[in-house]
């Protein structure tokens, strides 16, 4: 089976806000770059989606460009962005096809909310120096992605259901041999037989594949984290990858 990464976010911008409390996100996010000092700094958000990051930095009175290849993300990004009065500026492109026009802009740059995991083998490399070039000399980068060796280990198919008061969301993978398929379930309470289960695929990266490739790269500070606490990184136990890097 295709799948088409673009098409799922696309379909996933109808009812994305509603799946993740944005509201509550955009709280954390807030209070993430408050305590990382990141204000009245040129910032990119990389692989944007919904603006939950976008708006936490503008808030706190960077300059942002955020950056996503959903053209439905985009949309639902910048109306969020409008309505509560912020200019952000956004652009559809994916993180390896970023314009040179950017090179050397940022101070600081996130990626988060596992979006290099969406990023096919033969473009990562091209992400991370793409990443690399936009960033200023002595800039810095955050990015999260999934600790794919605990999730390759365990294969646990579901994972998480939320709610809210009329749509329930159950996410989960299937498991292949060089990909996960990565997938949404939503229905309504009212009437279980109104669902939809939309899909796409997911590359697994471990932390041998992407600390040799950033470490190729020679950034001048590279460092791992297991949470927004940064806690020492454990393979078999960290939920999560944060991977500081500095130009």
């Amino acid at each position: 089976m295709e799948y088409n990464n673009k098409d799922f976010f696309n379909e996933t911008s109808e009812f994305y806000n509603s799946m993740i409390n944005s509201e509550a996100a955009v709280e954390r996010k807030i209070k993430l770059f408050t305590k990382l000092k990141i204000r009245n700094q040129t910032a990119a958000d990389l692989g944007c989606g919904s603006g939950v990051d976008s708006i936490g930095l503008s808030t706190l009175d960077n300059e942002v460009d955020a950056f996503d290849p959903s053209s439905k993300m985009i949309e639902l990004a910048e109306k969020s962005a409008v309505d509560k009065g912020l200019d952000i500026h956004f652009h559809n492109f994916a993180i390896e096809d970023i314009p040179n026009q950017f090179n050397e802009k940022y101070s600081f740059i996130c990626s988060l909310g596992n979006t290099i995991a969406n990023i096919s083998p033969n473009n990562l490399l091209q992400a991370f120096q793409r990443i690399k070039g936009i960033l200023k000399p002595n800039g810095r980068a955050l990015i999260h992605i999934l600790n794919f060796d605990l999730i390759l280990s365990k294969k646990e198919r579901i994972i998480n259901i939320t709610e809210n008061n009329e749509t329930s969301f159950v996410r989960f993978y299937d498991f292949f041999d060089d990909h996960i398929v990565f997938n949404i379930l939503k229905f309504t309470k009212r009437n279980t037989k109104e669902y939809k289960l939309i899909s796409t695929k997911l590359y697994p990266y471990t932390f041998a594949a992407i600390f040799t490739i950033l470490n190729e790269l020679n950034f001048s500070d590279l460092e791992f984290y297991s949470n927004f606490n940064f806690e020492n990184f454990d393979i078999t136990n960290s939920k999560d990858l944060i991977i500081s890097l500095t130009k």
